[in-house]
């Protein structure tokens, strides 16, 4: 049981060596704990909703090419449409990329509800044991937060213990020890690439290239925002947030985000699914859609 929970338990909610300051971020439970049956039934909802949410979100996505997008083979596959003129071209590619992080927000988010009712209500787990994965990243004002809170916390304690700049920032932290910038940077960094190793290790998995200059770049240039916005607090004393923050994390994101889900449409993984053929939510509802528009 130890075994089964540490292989989906990632971010070592319950174990003593996720507990440290900084190690362990959990969203806020929004889900019954009081009843393991309304909490399953919550888990089961959710589920329902992610099925189909992400499921609309793909089709969406495979709209704008139903031929390319909905080739599993990726081939010469991208999302930058060259007869376009540079702006249409690129407001285009940026939607595909917004849609396509949104599919993969809730595609996690249908995996862990699955893992979550298996756990709680299977294996006998208790409810706290599976706490919320994401914390609404759409609400996001910043890259820090995005990265740090928002967006889900699977490979925290990884980047923070196994890293040899998160154990000196631990050591420091301990001491009171104020970090120097240059070591701070740094260590995002780091933390970033070993992101892009992780991501670019799936892609290589597939067999059709890993696109590993275009993810770099992706994770690497979002360590440097979240090392703009560090730089921006330390020169103007506000911290980066509000209705501004939330329009520059959005253009980051989805900006740099091209590049990697141009690497998702080349090796295929845009023409994914997540439902048998005939059987996807979005097979069932079109039909008695066009009856309702019709």
């Amino acid at each position: 049981m130890d075994a089964l929970n540490l292989i989906c338990n990632l971010r070592g909610v319950g174990w003593n060596w996720s507990s440290s300051k900084g190690r362990l971020y959990v969203p806020t439970e929004t889900r019954p704990r009081h009843s393991r049956l309304k909490y399953l039934l919550s888990t089961l909802l959710s589920a329902f909703f992610s099925a189909i949410i992400l499921d609309v979100f793909r089709v969406c996505v495979q709209s704008f090419s139903p031929t390319k997008f909905c080739s599993p083979h990726g081939d010469d596959n991208t999302i930058f449409d060259h007869t376009l003129p540079p702006i249409q071209k690129y407001l285009r590619s940026s939607l595909i990329t917004l849609l396509s992080g949104l599919t993969m927000q809730y595609s996690i988010q249908f995996g862990y509800d699955l893992m979550t009712l298996t756990g709680v209500g299977v294996l006998g787990n208790e409810p706290w044991e599976w706490p919320p994965l994401f914390d609404c990243p759409v609400k996001a004002t910043s890259l820090a937060e995005f990265w740090g809170r928002r967006w889900h916390q699977l490979f925290r304690d990884l980047f923070v213990s196994f890293l040899p700049s998160g154990k000196k920032l631990k050591e420091k932290r301990e001491k009171e020890v104020k970090r120097s910038e240059t070591g701070r940077a740094t260590s995002i960094l780091t933390a970033f690439f070993l992101s892009t190793l992780l991501h670019v290790a799936g892609l290589w998995g597939m067999g059709r290239g890993m696109g590993f200059w275009s993810v770099t770049t992706f994770f690497l240039m979002n360590g440097l925002g979240v090392i703009l916005e560090k730089t921006w607090t330390r020169v103007t004393g506000h911290k980066v947030g509000g209705a501004l923050g939330w329009v520059w994390t959005l253009v980051w994101l989805v900006g740099w985000g091209n590049l990697l889900v141009d690497v998702w449409t080349r090796t295929g993984v845009i023409a994914s699914f997540s439902h048998p053929d005939g059987k996807r939510p979005m097979d069932l509802l079109l039909p008695f859609i066009s009856k309702i528009a019709a």
